[in-house]
């Protein structure tokens, strides 16, 4: 999927291959839930713009969340807020290292 980021085109495929990514919905309920963990986070419409609705195209609300593995594959997706995003994205990352 194309997007510019920095105002440089991309592809948003270009985001992955060293960390986990967090894509965040446009509305950023979860901007801050990576923080401090081993997760890259970029905010669709903040970091990434496009023509087309990212939010939808990733399978998530203008509130949800993706979290993409190094390889490219989603390993997990919120489609919508949660109570308390960083304990919910601390425990999904917690479950898929198997820690």
């Amino acid at each position: 999927m194309r997007a510019t980021f920095s105002g440089r085109p991309i592809s948003t495929l270009d985001l992955y291959g060293r960390d986990f990514v967090a894509l965040v919905g446009s509305a950023g309920t979860w901007q801050h839930a990576g923080e401090g963990l081993p997760v890259q986070t970029y905010r669709i419409g903040a970091h990434l713009h496009s023509d087309t609705d990212l939010d939808a195209a990733h399978g998530i609300t203008p509130d949800g969340i993706v979290l993409v593995r190094p390889d490219g594959f989603v390993a997990w997706r919120s489609p919508g807020p949660v109570t308390d995003a960083a304990e919910s994205l601390a425990r999904t990352l917690r479950t898929i290292l198997a820690r």
